[in-house]
């Protein structure tokens, strides 16, 4: 529709579901998904979403290549619908406290999985269960 209608007219797809978190009432959990190309980028011009720099640009055109390519690639991945313009993005693992995160370096780009828990014993244990993994699959 957004492709087929005057350009003052924009359309979002939104998905409406509940949700309940331990024993509270049930309550509306509204995801996004589908909006205007370029609706997320014109609200960022308007509200002068901070400074761009050179660089900062530069950032914004490569996270957003990968993040194209990520979710045309490997739709379930993850849900973001935007870039960022600094020199590092992070990506949902789909297991709440674990994330990708990958950064430019001095030495280059570096992709890291994070362990965020804020109990040590669950990022230990996450971490010691991929130990078997990383031996079985590495040729050395």
């Amino acid at each position: 529709m957004n492709e087929h209608t005057d350009p003052d007219c924009r359309f979002f797809g939104v998905e409406i579901g509940v949700v309940c978190i331990g024993a509270s009432d049930p309550a509306p959990n509204f995801k996004l998904i589908v909006e205007p190309n370029d609706w997320e980028k014109e609200v960022k011009a308007a509200t002068g979403a901070g400074p761009q720099t050179e660089k900062s640009k530069l950032y914004w055109d490569f996270w957003e290549q990968f993040r194209t390519r990520v979710v045309t690639e490997h739709p379930g991945w993850t849900n973001r619908k935007t870039s960022t313009r600094d020199s590092w993005y992070d990506l949902s693992t789909g297991v709440g406290g674990i994330l990708y995160e990958t950064a430019f370096t001095q030495q280059g780009l570096r992709v890291a999985l994070n362990f965020a828990s804020p109990d040590a014993t669950i990022n230990l244990a996450r971490f010691q269960a991929l130990t078997p993994a990383r031996i079985s699959s590495n040729p050395r």
